[in-house]
């Protein structure tokens, strides 16, 4: 009789410990953990700067419905991330998860997923921005930002120019990310052509440093132009290669040009476990080349 309690008593220890076991080892793959898993590179910057016990920054968490956002800042120069993450559900039950990530100092901009974005968005992503568009590139031109929705799963992705100096490397004329890596070795600074713009009187100024007529730009414009070139890090070697870098954005421009919408809203498919076109956004805003310069960025250094 004891022998047989004691049996049962053993037994149902180990089921216990089975029971607990196992439940924190799905604990691990909740849906919030996972989303929670995705953020940590950003939110490990976090400090609780007032000892309140609380790390300072911006948090979202809906994780359990499939949502975090989280966003801040830290000593060093300022610096600043921002992680958001939302998961979308799959007819089988199996989550997609598609994230946008930011680090001001590092230049960095970055969409990504625990799957193939390339399987995850519409085909033909590029041609939905722009019908014109050539995918047959080594250099990326824009880049995509997403709205990822509390709320529902329609999603919002737009388009924007890659800050001009940076160089990124793409078999499509749209990147998911830009970002200046460890080195700068793909990085320049072009930021001496926005204080040209700035400064010249004359807007034809850059349609002929464009078309190398330097003989053509006033004298008032050509002094401009000139303090722009010398021996300086942050100053072009020569008119040549100050030619070269307002060709390269004027390309940039003139592909612009040719973008019939400039946001697309994506509904998703459960089934498919994928994104499709379910609105185009308008055309975006005519300008000039000048104003083109003016209302971009440029990249340059950070501490």
């Amino acid at each position: 009789m004891t022998s047989n309690r004691q049996s049962k008593l053993q037994l149902v220890g180990v089921l216990l410990i089975y029971l607990c076991s196992n439940s924190f080892g799905q604990s691990n793959n909740t849906l919030s953990a996972q989303l929670w898993e995705r953020v940590n590179d950003c939110y490990s910057m976090f400090e609780d700067m007032n000892d309140d016990g609380i790390v300072d920054g911006e948090i979202t968490d809906d994780s359990k419905n499939g949502f975090l956002q989280i966003s801040g800042s830290w000593p060093t120069c300022g610096c600043d991330c921002t992680n958001i993450v939302g998961a979308y559900r799959g007819k089988d039950g199996t989550y997609t998860f598609l994230e946008q990530e930011t680090w001001g100092c590092s230049w960095i901009k970055r969409i990504s997923s625990n799957r193939n974005l390339d399987e995850v968005f519409p085909d033909d992503l590029a041609k939905a921005f722009a019908s014109e568009f050539d995918e047959k590139t080594v250099m990326a031109c824009f880049f995509l930002s997403v709205d990822i929705p509390r709320i529902g799963t329609d999603t919002k992705l737009v388009l924007g120019v890659i800050p001009f100096g940076m160089s990124i490397q793409s078999n499509s004329i749209i990147s998911f990310e830009y970002t200046e890596k460890e080195s700068y070795s793909n990085c320049k600074s072009l930021y001496e052509i926005k204080s040209i713009a700035r400064k010249i009187q004359n807007t034809e100024t850059l349609d002929y440093i464009v078309n190398n007529k330097f003989n053509e730009i006033s004298k008032h414009d050509i002094a401009i132009v000139n303090e722009a070139i010398g021996d300086d890090d942050s100053r072009f070697k020569s008119k040549d290669e100050l030619v070269k870098s307002i060709q390269d954005i004027k390309r940039t421009y003139e592909l612009y040009m040719l973008i019939e919408h400039e946001s697309l809203t994506l509904g998703w498919n459960r089934d498919r476990s994928k994104f499709y076109i379910k609105e185009r956004g308008a055309k975006p805003k005519v300008m000039t080349f000048m104003e083109f310069l003016m209302a971009n960025r440029f990249w340059s250094p950070a501490c």
